[in-house]
């Protein structure tokens, strides 16, 4: 008993009820290959399930903590009651986990000599309970029960009278006939209402308020089942219920329609056959729809021009005829579908309204406008900025970068502007400094910046410093990380002070860093300057003199490769831009984009077809260049997109009279 006690300890199992007081251990085997050990006890007699399992959880600390073990049991004496009660327990599992054999509650199950005889009330039951009957016999094996034997018969007589129970009991309640009652099966249903979103396991004698969307039926000999697929817009869950009678069955079925709503109450259990939690009905009645319609009291009607399907991955679920429906329901003319890179709704779309015509008079006709959703890339190129001739090595560039309250130029401004001059690779001279913006900076530009507002507070103006910088600068060509950012902050700042317009050639190194090495993760300034072996703080990042240091070394690095490789000036740069690799990288707006007639048709087939074959990039989305849409925008008019377009952004930080010529390029503005 020591070795055993020692066992014990060495898995944390404390055998509280000395239930293993007799019990010894047999031998030990280690299999090699997975360092697992296997222990085989002898007990005396048939110990309770609780116990055993018990038992069994405490492998999971190992041996020790470190080695993995199994426990095998052997019983020196093992009655057939002992049988009994496993077999027992083992079919309430079975009934649990699948609660369509509910009926097998009634089975006769009897032992003889460790011989196990189970009799159900039909053949259904009999196939059923045979399929489980290989795992019942590994489970008591697993427990110790071994070199038992499980034959299923028949129990005609349990079968007599259950079907003379059913036929004898009155059929208003089995199902009950009450006139104009909205009860469907059982009782009326009074309680309290659970979310199905709420139910997260097994649950005895829930209320659910749902409607069905969908139906499936199972019919047998002997048994009857109708599968619900319902929701109550919170989550979903199947619903089941099961008849042995057929009238009653399809009595039942005739009342449930989909798309109407219901109140359910029954028991919720983990179903083996469905692999998920299922409400088993007991009762049912029909409720008013708890929908709530939308009613469009307009004289005139609108029509939607920006409608995705199921086809849009990830953005709608809505089958492409339900868009038509609905938009019927509301009384309006038409409807445009517009999915993600794609027309796959378009023959759906095209039959449904045909047939919906064809039965209508002309003037009530409905019209589908056939378009798409396109991410659509700027081509220009954004590696130079007001693009002039100066040399990449044998000149003096200012490298800027600025720190601000915000991301919008529009309404925040900037609070810092750092910057170097260099030339061939050494820094000759540095301008720093901080501005005070009159209000309490955001935490997150605190954290992000490490700038405080008591580090702000007596500062210069923001026009002062901005003067200051341009004749520091004069009209030396620029450089900066992320180009566009810093441009548009101090071009608004020039803006603001009538300090005239910004000029200055800019280099960006990301889109120049993105244009050397395509291959790179990322190109963002850290990613840089520890590619390029320039020391760097971490700490200091995000101050705008030390970020702008960092970028000059970087760009003098990029400089000798561009110089190596014949690319000696600003304008070589701008003319050796690979157009396809800036449509790669380039990050996409969304357009939307409706045929006018046949022509626009094709030439939307052909801008989806160039978007899905030449610019779909690996492990990226279909995209277009401006360019391509402009050549083939004959037929089509193009709107100017969700929030995700150019023109949503662009309201956020340009002046009305730039926003307006952005605007030009569209027909609508969404």
């Amino acid at each position: 008993m020591d070795e055993l006690k020692r066992f014990f300890n060495s898995i944390m199992y404390e055998d509280k009820t000395n239930a293993f007081s007799d019990s010894k251990i047999d031998k030990v085997v280690i299999n090699k290959k997975s360092d697992k050990f296997t222990v085989y006890l002898i007990v005396p007699k048939v110990l309770e399930k609780n116990i055993v399992e018990e038992l069994f959880l405490a492998t999971k600390n190992k041996i020790n903590g470190q080695k993995e073990v199994d426990i095998v049991i052997s019983y020196e004496l093992i009655n057939d009651d002992d049988i009994l009660k496993y077999i027992k327990l083992e079919f309430e599992q079975i009934i649990k986990n699948r609660p369509s054999l509910v009926g097998l509650t009634d089975a006769k199950i009897s032992v003889d000599n460790k011989k196990v005889i189970i009799e159900v009330a039909n053949k259904i039951e009999q196939i059923e309970v045979e399929k489980e009957k290989e795992t019942m016999l590994n489970n008591l094996a697993r427990y110790g029960l071994k070199n038992i034997f499980i034959r299923v018969d028949l129990n005609k007589e349990l079968e007599e009278q259950i079907l003379k129970s059913i036929k004898d009991t009155p059929k208003d309640i089995i199902v009950p006939k009450i006139e104009k009652s909205d009860i469907i099966l059982g009782k009326h249903i009074d309680g309290d209402i659970e979310l199905i979103d709420n139910i997260l396991g097994d649950t005895k004698n829930v209320i659910i308020e749902a409607y069905v969307f969908g139906i499936d039926t199972m019919e047998r000999e002997n048994i009857n089942i109708i599968t619900l697929k319902i929701s109550d817009k919170s989550n979903s869950i199947l619903a089941k219920i099961f008849k042995r009678d057929k009238d009653e069955y399809h009595d039942v079925l005739k009342q449930i329609k989909e798309g109407s709503w219901y109140r359910f109450h029954g028991n919720i259990d983990f179903d083996n056959f469905a692999k998920d939690l299922v409400l088993s009905i007991r009762n049912l009645e029909k409720i008013e729809s708890k929908d709530n319609k939308v009613v469009d009291l307009e004289e005139v009607k609108r029509v939607e021009l920006h409608a995705h399907s199921f086809m849009s991955t990830m953005d709608a679920v809505v089958p492409q005829k339900e868009l038509m429906k609905y938009a019927l329901s509301l009384g309006h003319k038409a409807v445009a579908i517009t999915d993600h890179n794609c027309l796959q709704a378009y023959p759906d779309l095209y039959h449904e309204v045909c047939a919906y015509n064809k039965a209508k008079d002309p003037k009530d006709h409905f019209k589908v406008l056939y378009g798409a959703e396109l991410n659509v890339v700027s081509d220009d190129v954004n590696v130079i900025f007001n693009p002039q001739n100066y040399n990449l090595m044998d000149q003096v560039y200012v490298v800027f970068d600025t720190e601000t309250t915000g991301f919008h130029p529009g309404h925040d401004q900037m609070i810092e502007i750092g910057a170097v001059k260099i030339k061939n690779n050494e820094i000759i001279d540095r301008f720093d400094m901080l501005i005070d913006p009159g209000r309490p900076l955001p935490q997150k530009i605190i954290d992000l910046t490490c700038i405080t507002d008591e580090m702000l507070k007596g500062k210069e103006s923001e026009e002062n410093v901005t003067k200051k910088f341009l004749d520091w600068t004069q009209d030396l060509p620029m450089v900066a990380h992320n180009a566009k950012f810093d441009i548009s902050f101090l071009s608004m700042a020039m803006q603001k002070y009538n300090l005239g317009e910004f000029k200055n050639t800019v280099v960006d190194t990301m889109s120049l860093a993105r244009m050397l090495n395509p291959d790179w993760p990322n190109h963002k300034l850290q990613t840089l300057v520890r590619r390029y072996k320039i020391e760097w703080n971490e700490d200091e990042h995000h101050r705008a003199d030390y970020d702008a240091q960092g970028t000059a070394y970087a760009f003098a690095k990029m400089a000798k490769i561009l110089y190596d490789r014949n690319i000696e000036t600003t304008m070589d740069i701008y003319n050796s831009v690979d157009q396809e690799e800036l449509v790669k990288f380039s990050f996409p707006f969304h357009v939307t984009v409706l045929a006018k007639n046949k022509i626009g048709l094709k030439n939307l087939f052909k801008i989806i077809s160039m978007a899905n074959t030449k610019y779909l990039f690996k492990n990226d989305q279909p995209k277009i260049p401006r360019k391509y849409l402009s050549e083939h925008r004959e037929g089509l008019l193009i709107g100017s997109g969700c929030v995700n377009g150019e023109i949503f952004e662009a309201a956020l930080t340009k002046e009305d009279d730039e926003l307006s010529q952005m605007m030009q390029f569209y027909d609508y503005i969404e």
